[in-house]
């Protein structure tokens, strides 16, 4: 497979982008489950908290 060398530099360019691209999805997705993370610690933060609440009240 004998390119040119304009061939090879068309394909590393398309080859580097799509490494870009990548690599920015991949950040992006870790990021998004960070926060998915947080926000699920959260909701079971405030789920674990609750029926005590309920508990004090029914004693009160």
């Amino acid at each position: 497979m004998a390119l040119r060398a304009e061939e090879m530099n068309v394909a590393y360019r398309k080859g580097f982008l799509a490494f870009v691209v990548a690599t920015n999805l991949l950040q992006a997705e870790d990021e998004h489950l960070a926060f998915a993370k947080g926000a699920r610690d959260r909701l079971f933060r405030r789920r674990a908290r609750r029926p005590k609440d309920l508990h004090d009240a029914r004693a009160a």
